[in-house]
């Protein structure tokens, strides 16, 4: 049976940040804080609640416990928590 190596733990972008343009990768992501621009991830993203992103999305998959105003495509899979916002 073949073992799947284990993911690296996710880059955290913290609540004092804001990030304007396109970060791109292939690790996981937590944003705490606020992007505006583009994200193009071949991981996971994670919109912590108090998170806002202003901007189009290409991800693997992505939570969303904050807001998000933009365009979402996601390869995998979509959550939208309970609390969260998002539009686009």
């Amino acid at each position: 049976m073949a073992s799947t190596a284990p993911r690296p733990p996710a880059c955290v972008l913290g609540q004092q940040i804001t990030v304007r343009g396109t970060p791109t990768g292939e690790e996981d992501l937590v944003v705490e804080g606020r992007i505006e621009g583009s994200v193009a991830l071949a991981g996971h993203l994670i919109v912590a609640t108090g998170g806002v992103l202003e901007a189009d999305l290409d991800v693997e998959s992505i939570e969303v416990h904050g807001e998000v105003r933009g365009d979402i495509v996601a390869s995998q899979s979509i959550t939208i928590d309970k609390g969260a916002h998002v539009s686009g």
